[in-house]
Protein backbone atom coordinates (compact mmCIF):
# COMPACT_ATOMS: atom_id res chain seq x y z
CA UNK A 1 0.00 0.00 0.00
CA UNK A 2 1.35 3.41 -0.99
CA UNK A 3 0.95 6.16 1.59
CA UNK A 4 0.55 9.85 0.84
CA UNK A 5 3.38 12.33 1.14
CA UNK A 6 1.44 14.03 3.95
CA UNK A 7 1.21 10.77 5.92
CA UNK A 8 4.90 10.03 5.26
CA UNK A 9 5.77 13.55 6.48
CA UNK A 10 3.79 13.00 9.70
CA UNK A 11 5.38 9.57 10.27
CA UNK A 12 8.89 10.90 9.67
CA UNK A 13 8.29 13.84 11.99
CA UNK A 14 7.08 11.44 14.71
CA UNK A 15 9.77 8.78 14.28
CA UNK A 16 12.92 10.70 13.31
CA UNK A 17 12.31 14.22 14.65
CA UNK A 18 9.98 13.85 17.67
CA UNK A 19 11.11 17.08 19.36
CA UNK A 20 10.91 19.21 16.23
CA UNK A 21 7.92 21.36 15.34
CA UNK A 22 5.89 20.71 18.46
CA UNK A 23 3.31 23.30 17.42
CA UNK A 24 2.92 21.66 14.00
CA UNK A 25 3.69 24.85 12.08
CA UNK A 26 5.56 23.11 9.25
CA UNK A 27 3.81 21.50 6.31
CA UNK A 28 4.72 19.55 3.20
CA UNK A 29 3.72 20.30 -0.38
CA UNK A 30 4.23 18.37 -3.59
CA UNK A 31 5.28 20.41 -6.63
CA UNK A 32 5.95 19.63 -10.28
CA UNK A 33 9.38 21.21 -10.55
CA UNK A 34 12.16 22.36 -8.22
CA UNK A 35 14.64 23.28 -10.96
CA UNK A 36 16.72 20.15 -10.61
CA UNK A 37 16.21 19.59 -6.89
CA UNK A 38 14.20 16.67 -5.51
CA UNK A 39 13.22 18.55 -2.37
CA UNK A 40 13.64 21.94 -0.74
CA UNK A 41 13.28 23.36 2.76
CA UNK A 42 11.76 26.84 2.84
CA UNK A 43 12.49 28.00 6.37
CA UNK A 44 10.77 31.37 5.93
CA UNK A 45 7.45 29.79 4.93
CA UNK A 46 7.93 26.67 7.09
CA UNK A 47 7.28 24.32 4.23
CA UNK A 48 9.04 21.27 2.83
CA UNK A 49 8.67 21.03 -0.94
CA UNK A 50 9.03 17.67 -2.68
CA UNK A 51 8.75 16.89 -6.36
CA UNK A 52 5.72 14.87 -7.46
CA UNK A 53 7.91 12.35 -9.28
CA UNK A 54 9.71 11.26 -6.10
CA UNK A 55 7.30 8.39 -5.61
CA UNK A 56 9.22 5.34 -4.40
CA UNK A 57 8.77 5.21 -0.62
CA UNK A 58 12.44 5.02 0.39
CA UNK A 59 13.37 7.82 -2.04
CA UNK A 60 10.48 9.96 -0.80
CA UNK A 61 11.36 9.33 2.85
CA UNK A 62 15.04 10.05 2.21
CA UNK A 63 14.16 13.41 0.61
CA UNK A 64 11.78 14.30 3.45
CA UNK A 65 14.36 13.39 6.10
CA UNK A 66 17.05 15.35 4.23
CA UNK A 67 14.87 18.47 4.08
CA UNK A 68 13.55 18.20 7.64
CA UNK A 69 17.16 17.94 8.81
CA UNK A 70 17.65 21.34 7.13
CA UNK A 71 14.59 22.67 8.97
CA UNK A 72 16.02 21.40 12.27
CA UNK A 73 19.62 22.52 11.71
CA UNK A 74 19.30 25.42 9.27
CA UNK A 75 21.85 26.29 6.65
CA UNK A 76 23.22 24.05 3.98
CA UNK A 77 25.09 20.75 4.28
CA UNK A 78 27.30 21.60 7.24
CA UNK A 79 28.51 19.38 10.06
CA UNK A 80 25.45 19.94 12.24
CA UNK A 81 23.10 18.98 9.40
CA UNK A 82 25.24 15.95 8.53
CA UNK A 83 25.25 14.75 12.14
CA UNK A 84 21.46 15.04 12.42
CA UNK A 85 20.93 13.36 9.05
CA UNK A 86 23.28 10.54 10.08
CA UNK A 87 21.27 10.05 13.28
CA UNK A 88 18.21 9.48 11.09
CA UNK A 89 20.13 6.82 9.11
CA UNK A 90 20.99 5.03 12.35
CA UNK A 91 17.36 5.20 13.46
CA UNK A 92 16.20 3.83 10.09
CA UNK A 93 18.63 0.93 10.43
CA UNK A 94 17.37 0.21 13.96
CA UNK A 95 13.79 0.21 12.62
CA UNK A 96 14.74 -2.41 10.03
CA UNK A 97 14.67 0.04 7.14
CA UNK A 98 18.09 -0.81 5.74
CA UNK A 99 17.34 0.46 2.21
CA UNK A 100 16.35 3.86 3.59
CA UNK A 101 19.43 3.92 5.81
CA UNK A 102 21.64 3.10 2.79
CA UNK A 103 20.01 5.87 0.73
CA UNK A 104 20.66 8.41 3.50
CA UNK A 105 24.30 7.26 3.80
CA UNK A 106 24.72 7.51 0.02
CA UNK A 107 23.23 11.02 0.08
CA UNK A 108 25.67 12.03 2.83
CA UNK A 109 28.58 10.68 0.77
CA UNK A 110 27.42 12.71 -2.26
CA UNK A 111 27.38 15.83 -0.11
CA UNK A 112 30.86 15.08 1.26
CA UNK A 113 32.24 14.61 -2.24
CA UNK A 114 31.22 18.12 -3.10
CA UNK A 115 27.74 19.19 -3.94
CA UNK A 116 27.88 21.08 -7.24
CA UNK A 117 24.78 23.22 -7.49
CA UNK A 118 23.36 23.73 -10.94
CA UNK A 119 22.70 27.25 -12.20
CA UNK A 120 18.95 26.55 -11.97
CA UNK A 121 19.36 25.63 -8.31
CA UNK A 122 21.36 28.78 -7.54
CA UNK A 123 18.97 31.02 -9.45
CA UNK A 124 15.94 29.47 -7.75
CA UNK A 125 17.50 30.19 -4.37
CA UNK A 126 18.11 33.77 -5.50
CA UNK A 127 14.48 34.15 -6.60
CA UNK A 128 13.30 32.74 -3.27
CA UNK A 129 15.39 35.13 -1.23
CA UNK A 130 14.02 38.10 -3.20
CA UNK A 131 10.47 36.77 -2.70
CA UNK A 132 11.10 36.52 1.05
CA UNK A 133 12.70 39.99 1.25
CA UNK A 134 12.19 42.20 -1.83
CA UNK A 135 14.27 44.99 -0.25
CA UNK A 136 17.42 42.86 0.06
CA UNK A 137 20.49 44.22 -1.70
CA UNK A 138 21.99 42.13 -4.49
CA UNK A 139 25.42 41.57 -2.91
CA UNK A 140 23.82 40.62 0.41
CA UNK A 141 21.60 38.07 -1.36
CA UNK A 142 24.53 36.74 -3.39
CA UNK A 143 26.58 36.42 -0.21
CA UNK A 144 23.84 34.54 1.65
CA UNK A 145 23.28 32.12 -1.20
CA UNK A 146 26.99 31.71 -1.79
CA UNK A 147 27.37 30.79 1.88
CA UNK A 148 24.57 28.23 1.58
CA UNK A 149 26.30 26.73 -1.45
CA UNK A 150 29.69 26.68 0.27
CA UNK A 151 31.38 29.54 -1.58
CA UNK A 152 32.19 33.19 -1.00
CA UNK A 153 30.33 36.01 -2.74
CA UNK A 154 32.93 36.52 -5.47
CA UNK A 155 33.04 32.82 -6.34
CA UNK A 156 29.24 32.74 -6.47
CA UNK A 157 29.19 35.74 -8.84
CA UNK A 158 31.91 34.28 -11.08
CA UNK A 159 30.20 30.89 -11.25
CA UNK A 160 26.64 32.15 -11.76
CA UNK A 161 27.02 34.92 -14.30
CA UNK A 162 23.27 35.52 -14.74
CA UNK A 163 22.75 36.11 -11.00
CA UNK A 164 22.31 39.88 -11.29
CA UNK A 165 19.83 39.57 -14.19
CA UNK A 166 17.86 36.87 -12.33
CA UNK A 167 17.88 39.03 -9.17
CA UNK A 168 16.62 42.08 -11.09
CA UNK A 169 13.87 40.03 -12.79
CA UNK A 170 12.77 38.59 -9.44
CA UNK A 171 12.73 42.02 -7.84
CA UNK A 172 10.70 43.43 -10.76
CA UNK A 173 8.22 40.57 -10.44
CA UNK A 174 7.87 41.17 -6.69
CA UNK A 175 7.24 44.87 -7.36
CA UNK A 176 4.53 44.00 -9.90
CA UNK A 177 2.92 41.62 -7.39
CA UNK A 178 3.06 44.34 -4.72
CA UNK A 179 1.37 46.83 -7.07
CA UNK A 180 -1.36 44.36 -8.00
CA UNK A 181 -2.01 43.58 -4.35
CA UNK A 182 -2.16 47.28 -3.54
CA UNK A 183 -4.64 47.84 -6.36
CA UNK A 184 -6.79 45.02 -4.99
CA UNK A 185 -6.52 46.39 -1.47
CA UNK A 186 -4.43 43.46 -0.18
CA UNK A 187 -1.35 43.82 1.99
Amino acid sequence: MRISVQKAFEDIRRIYFPLWDGKRLWRVKQVNDLHGLRGQCDEAKRIILIRNDVAESDDRDCVLIHEIAHAVCGGWHGQRWKKRYKQAAIKAQKCGLSTLAQKIEADIQRMEQGFRPTPNCAYRLLENIVCDDPSIEFRVAAGLIGEQLGMDTETFLRRFKRAKAIFDEARQLEEEVRQIRAAWGET
